[in-house]
């Protein structure tokens, strides 16, 4: 990795960081800024690329392979901006795990050298665990359970879209929707769809 330094030179000696580095005899006349460049050793100048990544769609704590080039180095690995843990196999090989609270999007990867991401999105389909109650008519508040729950785009009883409101990655509220009918609930995010384990019984 080439780093550049630039340290004022007087005439006599050149020390940095009380180490001496040079021992030149400089002419006044030529005494001023000077720009040093120099290679560290074992680290990469390369800014990473992505080539492909797999799987493509998962949840929480899915292991992810990631295929690129120098990777070596490597301080963050991210899944829509949030920080997962990974490891650094090769200069070409990351493995990570997804994070919790990540939603669908790309994953990046910073070096010293810079950052690079995904063109296509990870996708991190909902999953819905549970809601409560499990009837109700028109207009009950229902409280749905599950992982995921983030950029929703609908939220239907038996296809009948309903008003809702996310109040974390792991609860919605919604209100049955008039017109609804004994049936799944399904929500809908940018990651994909899930449907309830049981039917709502509309009464």
């Amino acid at each position: 990795m080439s780093a550049r330094h630039r340290w004022t030179v007087h005439a006599g000696l050149l020390t940095v960081a009380a180490a001496i580095i040079a021992i030149v005899p400089i002419p006044p006349a030529q005494a001023g800024s000077v720009t040093f460049v120099h290679r560290a050793s074992g680290a990469t100048s390369e800014v990473p690329s992505i080539e492909r990544f797999a799987p493509r769609s998962g949840p929480y704590h899915t292991f992810v392979r990631i295929r690129g080039l120098h990777f070596s180095g490597a301080n963050s690995v991210t899944f829509a901006g949030v920080p997962g843990r990974f490891r650094v196999v090769s200069d070409r090989v990351i493995t990570a795990f997804v994070p919790r609270r990540a939603s669908t999007g790309p994953i990046a990867v910073t070096t010293r050298a810079g950052s690079t991401e995904t063109s296509a999105a990870f996708a991190m389909p909902p999953l819905l665990t549970g809601f409560s109650p499990v009837s109700g008519k028109v207009g009950t508040r229902v409280v749905l359970s599950g992982n995921g729950l983030v950029q929703i785009a609908r939220v239907a009883f038996n296809g009948v879209p309903a008003r809702f409101k996310m109040v974390t990655d792991h609860r919605i509220v919604a209100r049955v929707a008039r017109g609804a009918s004994t049936g799944p609930i399904t929500i809908t995010t940018a990651g994909g769809s899930t449907v309830g384990p049981a039917d709502f019984t509309v009464t």
